[in-house]
């Protein structure tokens, strides 16, 4: 009796999974149609696994050439703009608080700094990407330029959260703006209202100008570190016990 239980939720099982898969795999004998049980995934022919070789292996080259154009260019330049940009904006905010209206001086430095945290994030994970896929096999001994490896891949995470954390300041900077203002809608005759908000525009343009500052470091001391150990990068074990990336 429990023998056409146990067909029915068989057929179940399979109508669930076909119905959950594409139907290039049902078709392909992945799945079994009238079956639950999953069969063994189909090898791929051998001229498939050399393009997929091949276009492995161009993927990592393409890492390895935007890297240096990275190093070469990129990061010098990046370190230059963000240092005119530092210079460029005053000790101070000009502008001063005019009723419900945004600060435009520093909504304006915000958004270029934006730019800059946008574009940092996505070449700091082209390095990282670099790096890591330059790091040999685990082996006794000779790891000394795998631990140079990990401590630049350390660093470009600590660059990355750096820059997160900028974008993170910018929303509270505009939640605890908003709340203030309703306190001088709320409370028009109260100057310290008003001022607080002066007081607020002032303190973030000073903190945009510091992570203006630190970006430019940051590019600075990461650029320094990887071109003094760009050999041990490369080729962390030597010519001889190099491992290739693919």
């Amino acid at each position: 009796s429990w023998q056409p239980c146990l067909r029915a939720r068989e057929a179940l099982s399979a109508s669930i999974l076909v119905r959950n898969f594409p139907p290039s795999l049902t078709r392909s004998g992945f799945i079994a149609g009238s079956s639950s049980r999953m069969q063994a995934p189909i090898s791929p022919a051998p001229k498939e696994k050399a393009m997929l070789k091949s276009e492995l292996k161009d993927l990592f080259t393409d890492f390895g050439t935007r890297a240096e154009h990275i190093l070469n260019f990129m990061m010098p330049r990046k370190v230059a703009e963000l240092d005119t940009l530092y210079r460029e904006t005053g000790p101070e905010c000009k502008e001063k608080f005019k009723g419900a209206e945004m600060n435009q001086e520093v909504t304006q430095f915000m958004g270029k700094l934006k730019v800059e945290i946008f574009e940092l994030l996505d070449l700091l994970n082209t390095l990282r990407m670099w790096v890591q896929l330059n790091i040999p096999k685990i082996s006794d001994g000779n790891n000394f330029g795998v631990s140079v490896q990990e401590e630049i891949v350390s660093m470009l995470k600590s660059g990355r959260l750096s820059g997160l954390g900028v974008l993170d300041r910018t929303v509270k900077y505009f939640a605890t703006r908003g709340k203030l203002l309703t306190k001088v809608k709320k409370y028009p005759n109260v100057e310290d209202y008003r001022r607080s908000v002066e007081e607020l525009d002032d303190k973030e343009w000073i903190i945009l100008r510091t992570c203006c500052l630190d970006l430019r470091n940051n590019y600075a001391t990461l650029y320094d570190m990887i071109k003094k150990n760009i050999t041990k990068i490369k080729k962390p074990r030597g010519d001889g016990n190099h491992q290739s990336m693919y």
